[in-house]
């Protein structure tokens, strides 16, 4: 039987930027799931300055997690200093802060 090809819809991609030598992603320790997924998401994105944030809405579709999730792990990501939250006029900013 030949191999099984992969579904036209899904897409498998690899940024460099967060990829250590061993291929893995560095991770902040201490982070609930969905934490973590935001952060990854976040990452992906290139959210990682103010002229770059994004608004709760579009880090939810970048998450593909469910609203109250993913406001409640920015909440704890602002908590634990890894991600800066910026009123705006119509709705906050997020974005990654600079780990030294």
């Amino acid at each position: 039987m030949p191999p099984k090809a992969a579904s036209p819809g899904r897409r498998i991609s690899f940024s460099a930027g967060g990829l250590g030598a061993c291929g893995m992603i560095h991770m902040p320790e201490g982070l609930s799931m969905y934490a973590e997924k935001v952060y990854n998401a976040m990452k992906n994105a290139g959210l990682d300055s103010e002229e770059k944030m994004a608004n709760a809405e579009r880090i939810v579709g970048l998450a593909k997690a469910p609203k109250n999730f993913v406001l409640r792990a920015l909440d704890e990501l602002q908590a634990k200093g890894l991600v800066k939250r910026k009123a705006r006029e119509k709705a906050a900013g997020y974005y990654l802060l600079q780990k030294p």
